[in-house]
Order: structure tokens, then C-alpha cells, then sequence
């Protein structure tokens, strides 16, 4: 969560810096859930450096679309999974805005 915070808070060529260091994380992990989460966060960065940074928003819409429909369980907790790394992308004003929203 840390490190997509920053991620967000540099310039884009820094972006490429994040993914590399994400990547090494990465490999010191031997837990699979966590290097299944560590493989979400790398492709949003990924994504992120690519589309921009308005794409953790987009796709925080089209994942609770998604959550809305009829899916298997593996898939919902997937999506789910997906969806929580993402608040980790968004400006804390929007994650907190978001809960309120919930409630």
C-alpha cells in the first residue's frame, strides 16, 4: 500500500522505478496470497503508468459494476481482491469519500 501511495505522488518516470522495486518485493515472498496480491499491484502500477492516473478510478467503477453481476465465487473474490488494492491507488480524499458513500 505503501508503495502505490508514492507511486502516486512522483512523476511518471519514478513510475518505472516503483514497478522494479514492486517486482523485487515480490520475488521475497513465498506466501501465495500474498504474491498473487503482489502480482494485482504490480499490474495496476503497470496500468496506472500507462493509462494514467485517472485509471485507478475508471476501474474501481467497472469493477463494482462487475461485482454486480452474476459471477462464480472464485471470480467475486478476485474482483474483490482487485478492488481493495485499488483504494491503495486512489487520494485518500476519494477512498474516504467512497466509504461514505457505503454507508
Amino acid at each position: 500500500d505503501r508503495l502505490a501511495e508514492r507511486s502516486l505522488q512522483v512523476a511518471s518516470p519514478n513510475a518505472v522505478s516503483f514497478v522494479k522495486e514492486a517486482q523485487h518485493l515480490k520475488a521475497e515472498l513465498v506466501d501465495e496470497k500474498e504474491i498473487a496480491s503482489a502480482n494485482v499491484y504490480i499490474k495496476i502500477m503497470k496500468l496506472v503508468t500507462d493509462r494514467g492516473e485517472r485509471f485507478p478510478q475508471n476501474e474501481v467503477s467497472r469493477v463494482k459494476r462487475l461485482l454486480q453481476t452474476k459471477l462464480s465465487e472464485d471470480k467475486k473474490k478476485e474482483l474483490e481482491l482487485r478492488l481493495n488494492i485499488l483504494q491503495s491507488f486512489l487520494p485518500q480524499e476519494e477512498v474516504h469519500n467512497a466509504a461514505k458513500e457505503e454507508l
